[in-house]
């Protein structure tokens, strides 16, 4: 079991030089208020939001998302109304395919847990309860892709990506080509943008000249 105290060691021997900032965070740490905080935080992160980002970068498909977003809504808000079990000792993950990845820093919060006051489960309570409230906004109508797709919707959205990531990609990357040339029209940056992302150029490098 790591103590408060230990932490704080601990994250000062691996802290090469820190800086004002860092000094300032781990002076804050000191304070059993903060730390609590923090050991809440990592316990939402750990059962919660981390095993939800693995999630929404796997390859799973946009269709079948119902079967993890509806176990999600129905645990968080049970946990918005008592979260007891999470500070009372291991729990089991509500993705269980997609665990959290474990470091020191994190083992030694999560090891803490058990020593969270009433402060620490009122904040758990609340951003899980925060949660609720959007997933409950988004599922209002019961949500088109509730329910087992057919194999055929399956094919038809296979590429359908589940986070605007790629999206937001495209766009930092067209920003990037407008400022580079900006007198250059934006059909012109959209087709070398496309041009470069639908690999184009890597397909023609293996046809061969007689090829039509």
């Amino acid at each position: 079991m790591y103590h408060k105290d230990d932490i704080i060691d601990f994250l000062t021997n691996h802290i090469e030089s820190p800086n004002l900032k860092l000094q300032s965070m781990l002076l804050d740490l000191k304070c059993d208020t903060v730390f609590m905080q923090v050991v809440c935080l990592a316990a939402v992160g750990c059962y919660i939001t981390i095993p939800f980002w693995n999630l929404v970068n796997s390859r799973e498909y946009y269709v079948e998302l119902y079967k993890f977003f509806q176990p999600l809504n129905t645990v968080c808000k049970l946990w918005s109304e008592n979260c007891n079990e999470v500070f009372e000792g291991e729990i089991d993950p509500i993705f269980t395919n997609y665990p959290h990845k474990t470091d020191d820093i994190f083992n030694c919060l999560i090891c803490n847990i058990k020593n969270c006051d009433e402060s620490a489960r009122i904040l758990f309570s609340l951003l899980t309860k925060c949660l609720t409230v959007v997933m409950e906004r988004q599922l209002v109508d019961g949500g088109k892709y509730s329910q087992n797709p057919h194999q055929q919707l399956i094919q038809n959205t296979c590429n359908a990506k589940i986070t605007k990531i790629p999206a937001e990609n495209l766009l930092g990357e067209l920003d990037y080509a407008i400022k580079r040339k900006r007198n250059a029209s934006l059909v012109h940056h959209s087709s070398i943008i496309m041009l470069k992302r639908n690999r184009t150029l890597q397909w023609l490098k293996h046809k061969s000249k007689d090829a039509k």
